[in-house]
């Protein structure tokens, strides 16, 4: 397989997979912000 094409795969892997784990992770977190009394903030 071409390294173009297997990196594409991977790359369209790790958006299906890591972008909805990373908004219910932030969510989480905000959350968890909001019980806490908002400490520090997570830049991005």
């Amino acid at each position: 397989m071409d390294n173009g094409v297997l990196f594409a795969v991977l790359t369209f892997f790790i958006l299906i997979i890591g972008l909805p784990v990373y908004f219910i992770a932030r969510s989480k977190h905000m959350k968890a912000m909001e019980a806490g009394g908002g400490g520090g903030q997570l830049p991005g």
